[in-house]
């Protein structure tokens, strides 16, 4: 009776006949479409509408007007799917054949649901990855917001006729949202309320009641991030506003941005699962905002009495963060996050384009296997009224700030055609003439010199693609809202995967065959390019970094290298690769004994090498040998020079540097029961701790006894005689937590070496976590099976907590004055030691170290003055410390007196490209190759490599390393601490090759090879682990 009611006199609908009138007529369209008539019949007219009037059947017709259309839309595409074909979805068919054969039935239909239909599941995928695309150029979004219409505006209620409610008027409802939306956007992006806004994208759901919602998600740029918790504070509220002082957002608070009540209040609340809230309401009541717990804060919602709304008591627990300005502007539910690390990216990204939920398999009752998305489609499918005029009215589905064009990457003569049967032959002539977005960027590298130094991703932003000639074309303007992307490739089409990873490189390519070009050589495959550029695991770069060393460094020289690529290369086979390059390792020892013993003294003085790595020949399946007398002399000590060494140091020493000497000294020559074990010796930076150490350790050696300097950074470390870092020691694990225990096993050689040590000397110890204490404290105990601290271990701590105390990624200063050992039971067993006079500073200077005392003590107050001198002058600093330096000719000691300090990577990463271009010669370049560390495939397609490469966690160098030689770099990891070689080691670039760096010390006394390393972040705030 529907349309009876809605039409009595029998008006026409739809035809396929149907005609436009003469002026809208075009010569492409003569006719009405389906969508255009149902809009006409839609739009609001002067007069009474009995359709617009009736309530519940509107929406209904609402709803079949859209059906219909939709449905028109998907008979097209099986029904045309057996003409027209496409070389794309061979594979899809290749694998429905396989299983069907495995399962022992015939093959059924294959009809695709292409992502030129809106709402796909392949368009939303494709949404998807244009929106990681945006992610590797802007970085994670910042912000994401949740805007729903609110029934109740004003706009909608004075557009009711009659007794007519919200809900009988959805075609008013998503007008009125959709001029809200774009109104939000440009608050947010043009007014600026959260800062500069680089990048946005938004997607449109509708709830199952009908009422639409937008899914937005914001980038910012550096000067707006949002960093610490007061620009959480300033931007994010989540607790119920004073109705004392502003009535009006209490109220739209209330009503608006209440979560449930659920849980044992309301049990029958929707979002209830098992008894559980899947939204984790209520929260637990919060004195501050923290800033990053598993990639969002935990926002500040501080115990206030309970307020009344409705039948329930709600308290700040209750309550849906928002931001208070955007609320009273619109009204309506405005949920605000803030998305503190990467880590929000996956499900973020992945919830904004879910698209529909069904499966697309199933075998039919006459057994044959099918598959039909479209099908999948339909019996998935809900449409509320207002979707439907929302799709009718052509509205947006979703929305992007930039423009992704979308890269072909094909193997040769393997382009998509696009072609109906028996029409083969005509199909391949125009594909011969036509160029896809890949060959034609060979033609304009041929007959562009400009386009050379652009990669394939990124030459829509400076060229654009003209489908009529299928040829780039130089961009006029707007190239800053325009990013490429290429399509991700599953490992399985293993040739168009490596061939993907080289065009993510190469650029000013010609041919395939020029990518396929790698030094000369021509590669038959492009995995094997891929091999030769070092951009796959194996351990062919390994044998190319020791051959390249070879023709320049000394055998010694090339041992270390041996030894450090064995401790980081992840080296498939160590014993193919000794003997591949044992004659240039063993050189200098063949030529000083014989070639029967000469490996047996390489292979000594390369288990020395590996146990800074902890590594020994028999772990690497080596040849053993008895190591020689003149190899074990370079690690003992000689007393008699120690003897020496200490009589010189203590005849230097001060009263307060005497006295601790004498009480530590006395502690560990001392058995008596009374006599303390643990000790910290505190002092600012220059009062001579590190004489204290080094007088220690040349007296206690000088007895003959051992004892074991180690220090908190392998640059500390350096500075001790024989120091390593307390993690190598003590095998500490890098992830700590209030119970973990020590790597290092009993009845081992560094178990016996920390049984007989007299003495444990510790540097800078403040910065270290309090967790690694008690894990070396539990290990001590363990092995000598003693429960006094440390296992009764005299030992000495040494720093001052004036400085930098343990770094806690994004925690507050609570967290991190927690993790410090003085907050700790443990710090009351210490016997302080203090050390107050500065022996570094001259005359001088000692105001402005008084000054500085005063600063670490918190005797200057809240407010701090910087001295003049302290100022930055107007000259920037690269050219203020650069400018007069001859780069061809200077020397060491020109430029390690020379440094710009930045409190962030980003900055100093500017600030290193500004002195490359200070210096002359040749910029040379080092790609990372980042790869996911998990065995989900589908980890693999949802963040592509690019994406990876635009991430820089702590701890690891940018994707593109840019170096010259002359150029000073600083070390990331500690690749032998006895040798010199720690993190915070400054080197100066002797020579770049492919496979391996040359560097000299930064006095020139030492000269270093570094070859390529695999690096994991241990921090990363991320969703997968990648390296």
């Amino acid at each position: 009776m529907t349309y009876p009611l809605l039409f009595p006199r029998g008006e026409c609908s739809w035809n396929t006949g149907m005609e436009h009138v003469e002026e809208r007529r075009t010569a492409k369209r003569t006719r009405v479409t389906q969508l255009q008539y149902y809009a006409y019949r839609l739009s609001q007219r002067n007069g009474f509408s009995i359709l617009h009037n009736s309530g519940k059947l509107f929406q209904q017709y609402i709803v079949d007007a859209y059906v219909k259309t939709e449905g028109s839309r998907l008979h097209f595409l099986p029904q045309n799917q057996k003409d027209l074909r496409i070389e794309l979805y061979r594979g899809l068919l290749d694998a429905l054949e396989c299983r069907a054969h495995n399962e022992n039935i015939r093959t059924g239909k294959l009809i695709i649901l292409p992502s030129s239909f809106q709402g796909s599941p392949r368009h939303m995928q494709q949404n998807y990855q244009d929106a990681m695309a945006m992610v590797r150029k802007f970085g994670k979004p910042d912000l994401f917001l949740t805007f729903t219409c609110n029934p109740s505006w004003s706009e909608i209620l004075n557009s009711m006729e009659g007794v007519q409610r919200p809900e009988d008027r959805p075609d008013i409802i998503v007008r009125v949202f959709n001029m809200k939306l774009k109104e939000l956007l440009e608050d947010i992006c043009k007014h600026g309320i959260f800062g500069t806004v680089l990048a946005y994208i938004y997607v449109i759901e509708f709830q199952k009641r009908g009422l639409p919602h937008a899914h937005i998600l914001l980038t910012l740029d550096s000067e707006s991030k949002i960093r610490t918790k007061d620009d959480i504070d300033k931007f994010v509220s989540a607790e119920l506003p004073d109705p004392c002082t502003d009535l009006r957002l209490f109220q739209i608070v209330t009503k608006c941005m209440v979560h449930g009540p659920c849980g044992t209040i309301n049990i029958n609340s929707p979002c209830m699962r098992d008894g559980q809230c899947c939204k984790s309401f209520p929260k637990q009541f919060k004195d501050d905002t923290e800033e990053n717990v598993n990639g969002y804060p935990i926002y500040r919602r501080r115990a206030t009495e309970p307020v009344q709304v409705g039948k329930y008591s709600i308290d700040n627990r209750w309550v849906v963060p928002y931001n208070p300005w955007l609320l009273k502007k619109f009204n309506a539910h405005i949920n605000v996050e803030v998305c503190a690390s990467v880590k929000s990216v996956k499900y973020l990204y992945k919830y904004v384009y879910k698209g529909h939920d069904a499966a697309s398999v199933k075998i039919q009752k006459e057994g044959a296997l099918d598959h039909d998305e479209i099908l999948s489609f339909v019996e998935g499918r809900y449409v509320s009224a207002p979707e439907a005029m929302w799709r009718l009215n052509e509205f947006n589905l979703s929305h992007k700030s930039h423009t992704v064009v979308r890269l072909a990457v094909h193997l040769p003569q393997q382009q998509p055609i696009v072609y109906q049967d028996g029409q083969e032959a005509q199909a391949i002539e125009r594909a011969a003439l036509r160029k896809t977005t890949l060959t034609s960027w060979f033609e304009l590298n041929k007959n562009d010199p400009s386009a050379h130094n652009i990669s394939y991703s990124d030459i829509p932003q400076y060229y654009v693609f003209d489908k009529s000639t299928t040829n780039w074309k130089k961009r006029q303007r707007g190239g800053q809202n325009v990013i490429g992307r290429l399509p991700v490739v599953s490992i399985l089409d293993s040739e168009r995967y490596y061939l993907r990873m080289l065009l993510l490189r190469k650029s000013g390519a010609i041919s395939f065959d020029d990518i396929l070009t790698v030094n000369g050589l021509r590669c038959i495959t492009f995995q094997q390019a891929c091999q030769e550029y070092g951009l796959l695991r194996g351990d062919q770069q390994w044998h190319d970094a020791l051959n390249e060393a070879a023709q320049f460094q000394s055998p010694r020289q090339l041992r270390m290298l041996f030894a450090m690529i064995c401790g980081f290369g992840e080296v498939e086979d160590v014993p193919d690769l000794w003997v591949q390059h044992q004659v240039s390792l063993c050189e200098d020892f063949v030529h000083r004994y014989s070639e029967q013993t000469g490996p047996h003294y390489a292979l000594a003085d390369i288990e020395e090498l590996l146990t800074s790595y902890n590594l020994s020949l028999q772990k690497l399946h080596l040849p053993t040998v008895d190591l020689p007398a003149s190899v074990l002399e370079r690690a003992n000590f000689d007393v008699v020079e120690e003897q020496a060494k200490a009589n010189s140091y203590t005849m230097q020493l001060n009263s307060e540097q005497r006295n601790g000497v004498e009480i530590l000294l006395s502690a560990v020559y001392n058995n008596a029961a009374d006599t303390p074990k643990c000790y910290f010796l505190d002092g600012p930076a220059g009062t001579g701790k590190t004489f204290v150490y080094s007088t220690l350790l040349h007296t206690i050696r000088g007895r003959g006894d051992d004892v074991i300097p180690v220090a908190s950074t392998g640059i500390a470390a350096t500075l001790l005689i024989g120091g390593r870092t307390a993690h190598s020691v003590f095998k500490i694990p890098i992830d700590l937590n209030a119970t973990s225990t020590s790597n290092l096993k009993p009845n081992t050689k560094e178990a016996d070496m920390l049984l007989k040590t007299k003495l444990i000397v510790w540097d800078e110890a403040p910065m270290t976590h309090v967790h690694a204490f008690l894990a070396v404290d539990r290990l001590l105990q363990d092995l000598t099976k003693c429960k006094e601290p440390f296992g009764g271990k005299v030992i000495l701590l040494g720093g001052d907590f004036r400085q930098v105390l343990p770094v806690i990624l994004r925690g507050s200063r609570t967290l991190t004055v927690a993790s410090s050992l003085k907050k700790h039971a443990l710090w009351l067993k210490f016997h302080k030691l203090y050390l107050t006079k500065n022996m570094r500073a001259l005359e001088s200077e000692r105001d402005f170290g008084a000054w500085l005392l005063d600063i670490g003590e918190k005797k200057s107050g809240s407010t701090i003055q910087l001295p003049l001198q302290c100022y930055p002058s107007i000259q920037d600093p690269v050219h203020q410390l650069y400018s007069d330096i001859d780069f061809s000719s200077v020397t060491p000691q020109e430029l390690k007196g020379r440094a710009i300090l930045t409190v962030n990577n980003e900055r100093s990463m500017e600030i290193n490209n500004k002195v490359l271009e200070f210096m002359p010669g040749n910029e040379t370049v080092y790609k990372a190759v980042d790869m996911i560390m998990s065995e989900d495939p589908q980890d693999q397609l949802t963040f592509p490599e690019e994406f990876l490469n635009s991430l820089t966690p702590t701890g690891l160098p940018p994707y593109e390393l840019k170096l010259k030689i002359g150029c000073i770099v600083m070390l990331l990891r500690n690749l032998a601490p006895s040798k010199g070689l720690c993190n915070g080691t400054r080197l100066i670039i002797t020579k770049l090759q492919q496979n391996i760096i040359q560097a000299k010390s930064i006095d020139g006394t030492q000269t270093f090879l570094i070859p390529r390393i695999p690096l994991i972040p241990s921090q990363t705030n991320m969703p997968f682990k990648f390296k």
